[in-house]
């Protein structure tokens, strides 16, 4: 009997281990089809990144590898109540658009940890403390591109240790101050084009020693006064 019993639970873990990101997917969808008000549509969609492909022809190195979710055309709390009905699900890209999310609280996130975030097109305005502390070890790329951001507060991006590429492209930013861009010491890519940017502090870049790419086109800039240089940026 207890040979059966752990061969039973070695059979559940092997599955759960092996499963495709169609299978995730479909669990995902049921979750989110529980966390829909009756006659209400889901407010976001999984879909496998395998999909149009052989099943299983890929080879995901990391758990939640081609495991996608979208949510488009929503408002903050439909979007908030389909994530918060998982269970800190690992997944590749959450990607967010044509919705109405103008402050992003700080448990928005709190169940599901993607490795890409996508933002845009969506009225972001406010960030609250923490937003991204429950993604930051595992995020990787944040696009924030076409909201309405004015300003970055020194603890918005705190959390992102292992931020690579950050994209703020179409904002409403005017000025980048010292402090703000220190914490994602990691950060090779930063997109800042297409803003109102007219002042630069000095510092602002310091703690960017990572850097490669710095995009600043399209600006309110005339004059910079001090500049980090940064030899290794393409």
């Amino acid at each position: 009997m207890k040979r059966l019993i752990v061969v039973g639970v070695a059979l559940i873990i092997c599955c759960c281990v092996n499963a495709s990101p169609a299978d995730i997917c479909e669990e995902i969808e049921n979750a989110f089809r529980n966390s829909t008000e009756q006659g209400e549509i889901p407010a976001c969609r999984c879909l496998p990144e395998e999909m149009g492909a052989m099943r299983g022809s890929r080879n995901y190195k990391e758990e939640g590898d081609g495991i996608w979710i979208g949510c488009t055309r929503q408002n903050m709390p439909s979007v908030f109540r389909a994530l918060n009905s998982l269970n800190e699900t690992l997944i590749s890209h959450l990607w967010i658009w044509n919705s109405l999310i103008n402050i992003l609280p700080n448990d928005m996130f709190a169940k599901v940890r993607p490795k890409i975030l996508t933002i845009e097109n969506s009225r972001v305005s406010v960030f609250r403390a923490g937003a991204f502390g429950n993604i930051g070890r595992r995020l990787k790329s944040l696009y924030l591109k076409n909201n309405i951001l004015k300003s970055i507060e020194k603890q918005t991006f705190a959390d992102l240790n292992a931020l690579e590429i950050l994209d703020l492209t179409g904002n409403k930013l005017t000025e980048l101050k010292a402090g703000q861009l220190d914490n994602p010491v990691y950060l090779e890519t930063l997109m800042l084009s297409d803003n109102q940017i007219n002042h630069i502090e000095d510092g602002a870049f310091k703690a960017l020693i990572n850097l490669k790419t710095l995009n600043l086109a399209n600006n309110k800039l005339t004059n910079i006064t001090k500049f980090v240089s940064f030899s290794f940026i393409s």
